[in-house]
């Protein structure tokens, strides 16, 4: 019966099928195109952040085939939050922040995609979260000289960490502690309390920091990041032979005999028995001075190899300098020393040689202004091979009608101190020639053209285009000698030459002759370039400019966080306008003076280091400001000048002043200094993004967003320190209430604690404590004053709540002056209070109780208002 019913069944459905398809024909064959459908499993729902969120995937198909999940996740700005798997039925993610996460299914059943699924979920949170950052990976400090760290700097990140719902940032206050550190190591961080502290990874091994956020009363769970620290690279050892014995800081050597120097014992410490790596570079240089004696034709031999060797054609002290690099790959060690040459016994002796063209020392173009003085002060016009010192005798040949050499010149033995000076144009032509004090030198003439407008000589600079030292292997690096200059501003022509790059290189200059050439860092390693420039008249600079940068192959990013003193908010905005006083600048040459009135001001910036210790540059840029703003004096005076610098006599001899100068700083909108100080003139927001590089990495932005307002416009609760306390006058032999500067009355946000620690940790002022501690038995009972702040209420009443002053030992009695708890501020009210410290009688004359006793005070209240405003002022020990 049953196979009766279900063939009878599959009948039916054959006919169904047909009738549905409009009957027989071509259409026998067709089947449902229909897509799949899918719905997710919960679509909507609140969840605690840190809370793992699973939703479920139920898909429906016509077909019958397999199903294949592609699941997305959508997430608040700064989340990391992510699905465990986007390819299962199912999907798991942790919120991480508070706000919303969407989550999106489509799936596919072999022939055709659903239309995506959509579940919303809002992530809240009751207490703060705590968020350590992502898992770092860096290398360890090295260790110089006297057993100094370098690099190494860990910078640890809890700025993702986020206060309750709807709370404050700004409320939150962090505490940080490492829980694990390798065996032996010290490190430690810089200031516990920070958002980003810094450590030093002192040894390579796996460090483990947590983080615990608070948010007033409320406390967060721990959050860990994982520090894993590689060993760094040990720099080589440079280690030079002569004769079979190590070189330290200087040899002997003489005249005329090869030395041969022999670095094959320097050792690589991250690779023992192997220096077939090292790359070798041989020069004499003294710094940035010559390492060959002004005359000396001696050339070094195997200048790229372990081996070196010359021949001094000089009896000379000190005079020729050897460095040599060595390059492991990594790092270059520098290794330098002195040659001392004498004469060989019995040599006869040798005359001197004067050099020609005598080069004078203020005009190397050997035109002269009228009117100026010439003078002789090169070392490098003569010399003996011998290393006599010598004597000079000078010879006029000829000279213009009109001019008195008599008056005119001033002659000595000393090429050092003789000069002329022409009055009359023409062609001065002098003869001089050196003594040793055996034998007098062939003389030399030289003509000297003299005219007004004396063509002066160029000068050659060169650094690269990023202004950094460091650059990526295989970058293009653009060379930079826009520094270079002429004093008649005449246009100059440049040539550059590649002195050296790394062994197996086959780089080169292109655009050799322009001011900015490139040239692709192929090898990693060291490169150096050089630069002449000539005038439009074809004459030479007086100097070569040089350049060495390193290219990497590996890099370990800059370590940056962000620098602003003040944490300003919408709430809490920065009041602008001016502070009632004024800064005057009077050049010493002019007598001009320039006033400026003095704004409150803001400053914003980045602090950077480099784990490996590379030069960094940084860039701000101010991307946001109200319309119609000009930034005036600040009145802190700190203005970056982006290396625009004058003096007294530049801005007499160009007819400027100090006041076009400051102009000029306050037009910037581009900085290169690592923080900037603002002025602003007209209320509103302004942001600046701080960009920081290495030459190889370049990091940020790190924004930063100030909003500013008039003081008659303040939106709530502000809160001034007047700098107004006890301390010592020398006028009146007695401690007294004194105010820095009544116009001087920084503005305080709160919460107190949200400032650096340097700045909110107050300290017993240095004259108070070096009064009080020999004389603390005239101040037994007195109460002091120790800081005097002001509340101004603008955008409506505040209540003062949980007023409290303590001392944690039990023994001071500290009280506020001036404020009370649930006092109330009303709108438009103005309260002046005082930290007041009654000195015990029960102290003792000594320094060590003075600094003890401070130090266990504090003052702290609350605003009813705004539960997340705390004022916390905690006595710090003097140091």
């Amino acid at each position: 019966m049953r196979f009766l019913l279900r063939n009878l069944f599959m009948g039916l459905g054959t006919t169904l099928l047909l009738a549905a398809c409009g009957g027989g024909g071509d259409g026998g064959d067709r089947v449902s195109t229909a897509p799949p459908t899918v719905t997710i499993s919960p679509d909507r729902a609140t969840v605690e952040v840190g809370a793992a969120v699973t939703a479920r995937g139920e898909a429906q198909s016509s077909s019958g085939g397999a199903f294949t999940y592609r699941w997305s996740l959508d997430k608040p700005a700064d989340s990391a939050a992510a699905l465990d798997s986007a390819s299962r039925s199912t999907a798991t993610f942790t919120p991480d922040l508070a706000g919303e996460y969407r989550l999106s299914l489509t799936v596919n059943d072999g022939k055709a995609d659903s239309t995506a699924a959509l579940a919303v979920f809002t992530a809240s949170s009751t207490d703060p979260v705590a968020n350590a950052g992502t898992d770092i990976t860096t290398v360890a400090a090295t260790v110089g000289l006297y057993d100094q760290l370098t690099g190494g700097t860990v910078q640890l990140n809890g700025t993702r960490s986020q206060p309750p719902t709807n709370g404050d940032l700004a409320g939150l206050s962090y505490q940080w502690s490492l829980a694990q550190v390798p065996e032996s190591s010290k490190a430690a961080l810089d200031d516990a309390t920070l958002a980003e502290p810094r450590f030093t990874a002192d040894k390579e091994g796996t460090y483990r920091a947590t983080l615990v956020v608070r948010y007033g009363n409320r406390i967060s769970k721990s959050d860990e990041v994982v520090i894993n620290v590689v060993k760094s690279n040990v720099p080589p050892v440079a280690v030079v032979k002569f004769g079979g014995e190590e070189v330290k800081d200087a040899i002997t050597v003489v005249r005329g005999q090869t030395v041969t120097l022999d670095a094959s014992g320097s050792a690589d410490p991250d690779s023992p028995g192997n220096n077939s790596h090292l790359q070798y570079r041989w020069e004499f240089a003294n710094g940035a001075s010559p390492g060959v004696p002004n005359g000396s034709k001696s050339v070094l031999s195997g200048a790229t190899t372990a081996v070196a060797s010359f021949t001094p054609d000089m009896a000379i002290s000190y005079r020729y300098a050897i460095t040599l690099y060595i390059y492991d790959g990594v790092a270059r060690t520098t290794k330098s020393f002195y040659v001392h040459v004498t004469k060989p016994e019995g040599a006869a002796n040798t005359p001197p040689t004067m050099v020609s063209p005598l080069p004078p020392y203020t005009n190397a173009t050997y035109e002269i202004e009228r009117g100026a003085k010439a003078n002789f002060m090169s070392d490098k016009a003569g010399y003996d091979i011998d290393g006599d010192s010598l004597k000079y005798q000078w010879k006029w040949i000829s000279y213009p009608s009109g001019f008195d050499p008599e008056t005119g010149s001033t002659f000595t033995t000393s090429y050092f101190s003789s000069v002329f000076t022409p009055n009359v144009d023409g062609e001065y032509v002098i003869e001089v020639q050196a003594s040793d004090g055996q034998a007098l030198g062939a003389s030399v003439r030289q003509t000297y053209t003299v005219r007004l407008g004396a063509n002066r000589a160029p000068a050659a600079s060169a650094g690269l285009a990023a202004r950094n030292t460091t650059v990526a292997a295989g970058s293009i690096v653009t060379l930079d000698g826009s520094g270079s200059s002429d004093p008649d501003g005449n246009r100059l022509d440049y040539a550059w030459t590649l002195l050296d790059r790394p062994d197996g290189s086959t780089a080169v200059l292109n655009g050799a002759t322009t001011v900015r050439p490139t040239l692709t860092a192929d090898k990693p390693g060291y490169y150096t370039a050089a630069l002449t420039v000539k005038d439009s008249h074809g004459f030479p600079g007086t100097n070569v400019a040089k350049v060495t940068f390193k290219a990497k192959s590996t890099n370990y990013a800059p370590v940056v966080r962000l620098d602003v003193p003040v944490n300003y908010t919408s709430e809490q905005p920065m009041v602008i306008g001016y502070r009632g006083d004024k800064f005057s600048y009077t050049n010493s040459l002019t007598k001009h003076t320039d006033e400026f009135e003095n704004w409150l001001s803001f400053s914003a910036g980045v602090n950077a280091v480099d784990p490996e210790d590379d030069p960094l540059t940084v860039l701000g840029t101010l991307v946001q400001e109200p319309t119609g703003n000009a930034f005036r004096y600040p009145a802190t005076g700190n203005l970056c000048n982006n290396g625009l610098n004058v003096n007294d006599a530049g801005m007499a001899s160009s007819g400027t002043t100090y006041t076009d100068h400051i102009n000029k700083l306050l037009a910037f909108r581009d900085w290169e200094c690592p923080s900037v100080t603002l002025a602003p003139s007209v209320p509103g927001d302004y942001r600046l993004e701080f960009f920081v590089s290495d030459g190889t990495d370049r990091v940020g932005p790190y924004a930063v967003t100030v909003p500013t307002a008039k003081r008659e416009n303040y939106p709530s609760l502000l809160l001034e320190d007047l700098k107004k306390s006890h301390d010592w006058s020398n006028n009146e032999q007695k401690i007294v209430i004194r105010q820095t500067n009544p116009a001087d009355t920084p503005q305080v946000t709160f919460p107190t604690f949200g400032l650096p620690q340097a700045n909110r940790r107050p300290v017993l002022p240095f004259s108070l404590y070096a009064t009080l501690e020999p004389r603390i038995d005239e101040y037994l009972g007195t109460d002091l004053v120790l800081a005097t702040y002001r509340l101004t209420a603008y955008g409506g009443d505040y209540t003062i709540t949980g007023l409290q002053a303590s001392d944690s030992t039990g023994v001071e009695k500290p009280r506020f002056v001036g404020l009370s708890n649930n006092q109330v501020i009303k709108r438009g009210q103005s309260v002046e209070f005082q930290l007041v410290w009654p000195v015990s009688q029960t102290m003792q004359s000594t320094s060590a109780t003075l600094v003890e006793r401070f130090s266990s005070l504090s003052w702290a209240f609350k605003i009813a208002e705004r539960p997340a405003w705390t004022f916390d002022y905690s006595a710090a020990a003097v140091r």
